[in-house]
């Protein structure tokens, strides 16, 4: 298995947890933890107007982003006729709405969550691995 699909393959999953545990606290109507930031950052960022897309929490689409990004990744691997350029594209995709997403926090909120700058992260390396390895 090439080295970026395994990468690929780790970052989606740790954006599985990360965006598992948003998803959770969004169901729940609880506070997520707040590292590194002041708590009131990141209730701003969850209960924002912006934390929902078409009606659907942000935390359910990128759980759903993550989980195809693994299965696509697996698939490619296993030789099952999945093209790169699929995984390229939601990945690519995921990129471009997690860029948006920062923006929104750094500009229009004014405030950050740990968990969002992860998946922000998560997606440019992805980004990376899947388009210059």
């Amino acid at each position: 298995m090439e080295p970026y699909i395994i990468l690929i393959l780790i970052l989606s999953g740790i954006g599985i947890i990360d965006t598992s545990y948003l998803a959770y606290h969004g169901f729940k109507r609880t506070d997520a933890a707040c590292l590194f930031f002041p708590k009131d950052w990141c209730q701003k960022v969850q209960y924002s107007k912006e934390s929902i897309t078409l009606g659907v929490p942000n935390s359910y689409l990128g759980l759903f982003a993550y989980l195809l990004i693994f299965v696509l990744a697996v698939g490619y691997a296993d030789g099952l006729k999945i093209p790169l350029w699929w995984l390229q594209i939601v990945i690519g995709f995921g990129f471009w709405i997690s860029l948006y997403l920062t923006f929104v926090q750094a500009f229009i909120l004014r405030a950050f969550c740990i968990w969002c700058l992860i998946s922000a992260l998560n997606f440019i390396l992805m980004t990376v691995a899947s388009y210059w390895f």
